[in-house]
């Protein structure tokens, strides 16, 4: 929050060329929180720690995590040799395609009309600057 207030942004912000500055004020966060976990686990006598048993039960479940461009949902069906038996994955950029379409049909008569003389290849390179600000996974996005 520190590192936010030292910009002149007031929230709430819907311009999505600011993810970046987004992400960058996440990343050092998570290295602040990162190493007061470090800092902690020193004092840890990991050889006294007693290891529990496993054991293995037919299930399902489902949970949602912190990623790195969003919330990933994700939802496991384990058989009773605690095999998966199916799981399904929702990752952030699958999420995140929807909006990022929205805003390109909204962005492009937006560069179309600004009074400038865009060439096209202006006009391509400001596009994909604008998938760029989204982040998008591809590995993930075939999920």
């Amino acid at each position: 929050k520190s590192v936010f207030r030292e910009t002149d942004l007031i929230l709430p912000i819907s311009n999505p060329f600011y993810n970046i500055l987004a992400q960058a004020i996440e990343m050092v966060h998570c290295v602040q929180e990162a190493q007061e976990l470090l800092e902690k686990a020193k004092d840890i006598d990991y050889e006294s720690i007693e290891p529990h048993p496993i054991e293995i039960k037919e299930g399902k479940g489902f949970g949602a995590i912190e990623a790195p461009r969003g919330t990933l949902f994700y939802f496991y069906e384990i058989d009773k040799n605690g095999l998966i038996k199916n799981a399904n994955i929702i990752t952030p950029t699958a999420q995140n395609l929807a909006r990022l379409e929205d805003d390109l049909v909204e962005y492009l008569p937006k560069l179309t009309k600004s009074g400038k003389r865009l060439c096209k290849e202006e006009c391509r390179d400001l596009i994909k600057m604008l998938v760029r600000a989204y982040d998008p996974c591809l590995t993930c996005a075939t999920h």
